[in-house]
């Protein structure tokens, strides 16, 4: 993974910044929910997260050519982030099948 040899981003570094700064967010709010920061921990500590991180890894270098930026970090994170994804109303995307 890297720059462009125009000094452009490429897709895959777009997707990953995307991702890392929504966990981030994520965590931060969690964190400040008192009621649900203790019993919710795992799911914002650096060991909780490796499994979103080489999920995020994984999915970054199967990005569709075709697909914006934007709608796949939209799609990653609401079909892994443990928080948001809802199994049994989950839409499955065709790039992010067998991921895990």
């Amino acid at each position: 993974m890297s720059s462009t040899n125009d000094g452009t981003v490429s897709k895959q570094e777009q997707f990953l910044w995307g991702v890392q700064t929504l966990m981030l967010l994520n965590a931060q709010n969690l964190a400040l929910e008192n009621e649900t920061a203790i019993k919710d921990r795992h799911l914002i500590s650096a060991t909780g997260n490796f499994t979103n991180i080489h999920l995020a890894l994984v999915a970054s270098k199967r990005i569709p050519p075709n697909k914006d930026v934007t709608d796949a970090i939209h799609e990653f994170y609401y079909s892994f982030i443990p928080e948001y994804k809802d199994m049994a109303n989950r839409p499955t995307h065709s790039w992010l099948v067998g991921i895990r």
